[in-house]
C-alpha cells in the first residue's frame, strides 16, 4: 500500500541500522511534512517554504537510489514494475474519486456541476491514456505521473549516457527552458519540472553509490538547516509545482541538500530510537494511503465544523483547508490527515492476518 519508491526498503524492520532504514525514516518524515504544510496551507510561510523546499524531490531522490542495476539488463521489468506501483494506482484511486464526484458534489465538497455519464467517461480515458483530470482531492497525483515519466526516462539516461557530469547540466538547462517558454510535451503533459524530476532521479542513483548521506555530522547538518530556512525567508517561494526559470538551479540545488539533510536525520533516528524507527519506517511503507486520503480526510473535518457552527457550510468547498491563522484546528487537519489512513492500514493488515489463519 505504499508508492512504489524504493524495493529493498523492506529491510528496515529487521536491520533498524540498515541504510535503507534511513531511507524508509525519510520518506516517513517527508509524507508527514506534505500533510502538515496542506494542512497549515501557508499560514506559517517561512516553514511552508522551507518544506517545499525538499518534501517532494526527495522522493524523486529516492527513487533513483533505489534503482536496481539489474534492470539494465530487464527493461521490461523494470518499466512493468513503474506501470504496477505508479500508473495503476492513479487509475485505480483516480477511478474512485471519479465516480465518487457527485456524491462529494452533494456534500459541497466541491463547487461546479454534476458529471454526466459522458464527463465521467471521457475523464476515465484521459485518467488511464495520460494520466491527466484526477480529482482536486487527489491533489498530490501529480506526483505519480511525474515519478512515472521521470523514472522511465530516468533508466535510459543511466542505461545509455552513464554518471556523465554534463547529463546533471543538461536536465537543468531542458528543464529551465520548458519553465522559460512555458512548453510541455502534448497530453501526456511532461513539462518541466519532469526533467527537474529526471535530475533528482539520476542523482539519487549516482548517490546510491556511497551508501550514506552526504551530510554525515550534526555540524553539517546544522548548517544545512540554517542555510535552507534562510533561503526560506529571504528568496521568494519555489516548488516543483510552481517555479519561475531562473529558480530552477538554486531551487534543484538546495532540494539535495534537503534531502541529504532528511536521510541523514533518519540515519540519526535509527541510531537512537528503536520505536521512532519502527513507527517511521510504517509511515515510510504506507505512503500511498497518507497521499491518496488526507484531502478527502480534510473535508471531513471541516464538515464536523460546520456541523458545530464553528465555520459556513461554504467553507467546505475551499481546497484544501478553510483559509484562517494558524490554531488548533491546523494540528487536528494533520492528524487525522496523517493517522487515520495508517490506522486504516493497520486494521486492513489485522483482518488479512486473522483471515489466512
Amino acid at each position: 500500500m505504499a508508492v512504489t519508491i524504493c524495493e529493498n526498503t523492506s529491510q528496515t524492520l529487521s536491520n533498524s541500522v540498515n541504510f535503507y532504514a534511513d531511507i524508509s525514516i525519510a520518506k516517513g518524515l517527508c509524507i508527514l511534512l506534505m500533510v502538515f504544510a496542506h494542512a497549515e496551507n501557508g499560514t506559517l510561510p517561512y516553514l511552508h517554504n522551507f518544506i517545499y523546499t525538499f518534501h517532494m524531490p526527495l522522493f524523486f531522490v529516492v527513487a533513483g537510489f533505489c534503482f536496481k542495476e539489474k534492470y539494465l539488463f530487464s527493461a521490461n521489468q523494470f518499466f512493468l514494475r513503474r506501470i504496477k506501483g505508479l500508473w495503476w494506482p492513479y487509475v485505480k484511486y483516480g477511478a474512485l474519486f471519479l465516480f465518487l464526484h457527485n456524491f462529494f458534489l452533494y456534500l459541497h465538497f466541491y463547487e461546479g456541476n454534476p458529471y454526466s455519464i459522458k464527463d465521467i467517461l471521457y475523464r476515465l480515458f484521459h485518467l488511464a491514456t495520460g494520466m491527466f483530470g484526477h480529482e482536486d482531492l487527489l491533489g498530490g497525483f501529480w506526483f505519480l505521473k511525474d515519478l512515472l515519466f521521470s523514472s522511465i526516462m530516468g533508466f535510459f539516461i543511466i542505461k545509455y549516457l552513464k554518471n556523465k557530469f554534463y547529463i546533471w547540466l543538461l536536465l537543468l538547462a531542458v528543464g529551465t527552458l520548458f519553465i522559460f517558454y512555458n512548453y510541455h510535451i502534448p497530453y501526456i503533459d511532461v513539462r518541466g519540472r519532469t526533467f527537474m524530476g529526471m535530475f533528482f532521479f539520476v542523482t539519487g542513483y549516482a548517490l546510491s553509490k556511497q551508501k550514506k548521506a552526504l551530510l554525515n555530522n550534526s555540524i553539517v547538518l546544522v548548517a544545512t538547516i540554517f542555510l535552507l530556512l534562510l533561503c526560506a525567508v529571504f528568496m521568494p517561494p519555489a516548488q516543483m509545482l510552481k517555479i519561475e526559470y531562473w529558480q530552477v538551479t538554486p531551487y534543484c540545488l538546495c532540494a539535495l541538500l534537503g534531502s541529504n539533510m532528511v536521510i541523514y536525520l533518519g540515519s540519526l533516528i535509527a541510531r537512537k530510537s528503536k520505536f521512532l524507527t519502527k513507527m517511521l519506517c510504517f509511515v515510510g511503507e504506507n505512503t500511498m494511503p497518507i497521499l491518496t486520503y488526507h484531502f478527502l480526510l480534510f473535508k471531513v473535518v471541516t464538515a464536523f465544523r460546520v456541523y458545530i457552527g464553528n465555520v459556513d457550510i461554504s467553507d467546505l468547498s475551499v481546497f484544501p483547508v478553510v483559509k484562517e491563522s494558524f490554531n488548533i484546528w491546523t494540528i487536528v487537519y494533520f492528524l487525522l490527515g496523517s493517522v487515520i489512513p495508517l490506522l486504516c492500514v493497520k486494521i486492513f493488515y489485522f483482518f488479512k492476518r486473522v483471515c489466512s489463519q
